[in-house]
């Protein structure tokens, strides 16, 4: 048994195996083969693909935990936008750099510079800065982000991003532990919201996958290979604090009993996810998700990459898209536009080539069609 203190972010007490969380290290390639044209072009794709993924991150963790915890990804998305930041990466790729290594060199250089301003805002924005450029390196060596993790355990890191705890299971997350960060950090707020136990300035360690520990976030403390006396305490502590079902109450299925399917109203990708570890039998996606609060509307390209996404995150099990109103003021409603029909047509065709590409049964909906001419 080793037990470790540290800093307390939320309290409560849970028990389980470690999983470590390993981020792969930044390429270290620095001149590139390709043309400094072409690595321009992967560059720029990346940090499209990025913004994308930062508007579904912030989608998914305003609707799950809400608006203020959403909003610590608006620094990364302006970030993407910036001039300066933008033309670091893009003057070093000009200088026969790989785009991997351009991303590097400017988030050291700008983590420099902050680190040396007064604003305290600032200095502290040095975790976005780093979250971007892995974000960025994962999207240019096409590597899967967030964790893998198939049974609950405690999570633990050097550093956990906030863009790696949007993406966490919750129903899969006994509790975080970290070296680094403070408790008025990002990942200190979402983990918060999330609700689990959570102590930073732990001396974490790779080679504790898979061990036993019990984390006291009340206490600051990690116990790693507790004994069997502790374990039988612990549980006996985490059953009282924790809400249960009563056997009472669950109806066992019976032979020749239908089950209910169940669907889940969707507004992302991200809530598909959600919906389908829930065991939602199918989705039905918004009209108003991808068209509410925009000037224009969205492309029939940015509505494919969304609309494939969820299938995806279904699994054949099935979803169904709601359709732009057209023989109502919805449409209008979303966009001040009279072309509803050209509206429509461009989310149909987005929908039917989604849907040419995935095995998951796919609805359209139409909504606010008062007559069949309307369709037509």
């Amino acid at each position: 048994m080793i037990r470790f203190t540290g800093v307390s972010v939320q309290d409560g007490l849970s028990v389980g195996p470690i999983h470590f969380l390993h981020r792969p290290g930044l390429s270290g390639k620095k001149w590139s083969h390709l043309s400094p044209e072409e690595e321009q072009l992967r560059f720029e794709a990346a940090r499209d693909r990025a913004i994308r993924e930062l508007r579904r991150l912030e989608a998914r963790v305003a609707a799950h935990l809400g608006s203020d915890e959403a909003a610590i990804f608006l620094f990364q998305s302006s970030m993407l936008e910036d001039t300066d930041y933008l033309d670091m990466i893009r003057s070093c790729i000009n200088a026969c750099a790989t785009a991997e290594y351009a991303v590097a060199q400017t988030e050291k250089a700008v983590i420099e510079f902050f680190s040396g301003l007064d604003s305290n805002y600032l200095r502290a924005r040095a975790s976005d800065i780093r979250d971007l450029s892995f974000r960025l390196t994962d999207i240019l060596s096409d590597r899967p982000a967030g964790t893998t993790r198939q049974s609950p355990a405690i999570l633990v890191a050097e550093e956990l991003s906030p863009s790696e705890a949007a993406l966490l299971d919750s129903g899969l997350l006994l509790g975080l532990v970290s070296r680094h960060g403070t408790r008025d950090s990002h990942i200190a707020v979402l983990s918060r919201a999330i609700g689990v136990p959570s102590v930073i300035g732990i001396p974490v360690d790779p080679r504790w996958e898979g061990r036993t520990a019990i984390l006291d976030g009340s206490s600051c403390t990690l116990i790693l290979d507790p004994d069997a006396e502790m374990l039988n305490a612990a549980h006996t502590l985490a059953a009282r604090c924790e809400i249960s079902v009563s056997a009472e109450l669950c109806v066992p299925r019976r032979p020749g009993r239908r089950s209910l399917p169940l669907c889940a109203t969707v507004e992302s990708a991200w809530e598909a996810v959600d919906a389908y570890r829930a065991g939602a039998s199918s989705v039905l996606y918004r009209a108003d998700a991808l068209h509410g609060g925009r000037a224009a509307p969205p492309s029939e390209a940015e509505q494919l990459l969304e609309y494939r996404h969820t299938l995806e995150a279904m699994r054949e099990r099935g979803a169904a898209f709601q359709m732009i109103g057209l023989g109502t003021k919805d449409a209008s409603a979303l966009h001040p536009c009279p072309e509803r029909a050209r509206l429509f047509r461009t989310q149909l065709r987005a929908v039917l080539r989604a849907a040419a590409c995935s095995d998951t049964p796919v609805t359209a909906l139409l909504s606010g069609s008062a007559s069949a001419a309307d369709f037509r």
